[in-house]
């Protein structure tokens, strides 16, 4: 089993899926091929909210994270993060 990181939501076995989520070896390293999911997986205490907007769009920008439905800087971590509401 490896956890990545979803750059958007997927359809993966039948469900929806994103955000950091655990899957199989072989499906993590295929959806990591493919550029649909990266194996850095961001958690709290990372220094995130330390950064400004500007750096915190610029490494969404940098890692192919959406960020059209994040307006606030909360919004934004939480979208690196990989976190829902």
């Amino acid at each position: 089993m490896r956890t990545v990181t979803l750059k958007e939501p997927r359809i993966i076995a039948g469900r929806e899926m994103s955000g950091v989520v655990t899957l199989h070896d072989d499906l993590a390293a295929r959806l990591i091929l493919a550029g649909l999911a990266n194996d850095e997986v961001i958690k709290p205490g990372d220094g995130l909210e330390d950064l400004t907007v500007k750096e915190l769009k610029a490494l969404a920008e940098e890692r192919g994270i959406d960020l059209s439905d994040a307006k606030k800087k909360q919004e934004i971590i939480e979208a690196i993060r990989g976190v829902q509401r």
